[in-house]
């Protein structure tokens, strides 16, 4: 298992580029989906948190240098072998990779980081954009078209 339980000054990092990405995004209107519940803003910015934490730590795991963009559409990781990766979280053990038509078009690969709580994540795979896009991968949540991988589905590093 690929886990990794950021350190100090990588949690703060983390809060830092989630307090900007979350005034940027409420400042625009948008607001994530979460699962269940009422919306809150306690609720966008701990998503924000959990986003930015989980791309410290694939970048850690991959051996790569984060690029902390705040902008719609920025690239999480970048990898002369992936190309533009797009981390994507969950806190549900058996969550899928979970990518919107639009992101996806934006990145060539993506990876799913499993958010075990006090900082730590756990690699659950990597997938490339063609897979991600293809047409069985094509699910419909809450009235809107997303693509949908399921873990047993993902690459593991080293194969």
């Amino acid at each position: 298992m690929n886990a990794y339980k950021l350190n100090p000054l990588e949690i703060e990092i983390a809060l830092l580029i989630a307090t900007v990405r979350n005034g940027k995004a409420r400042s625009r209107g948008y607001q994530a989906p979460t699962h269940g519940g009422e919306q809150t803003a306690e609720k966008q910015m701990q998503l924000d948190i959990d986003g930015a934490e989980a791309e410290i730590a694939a970048a850690r795991i991959l051996n790569l240098c984060p690029d902390f963009g705040t902008e719609p559409g920025d690239s999480d990781l970048v990898s002369p072998v992936l190309g533009t990766i797009d981390v994507k979280t969950t806190r549900r053990l058996q969550g899928r990779l979970m990518v919107s038509p639009k992101s996806a078009k934006g990145s060539d690969s993506f990876v799913l980081m499993l958010n075990l709580g006090s900082s730590t994540y756990v690699f659950a795979g990597l997938a490339p954009q063609k897979q991600v896009c293809a047409e069985q991968n094509v699910k419909q949540i809450r009235g809107k078209h997303v693509f949908s991988v399921s873990q047993a589905e993902l690459q593991q590093l080293g194969t």
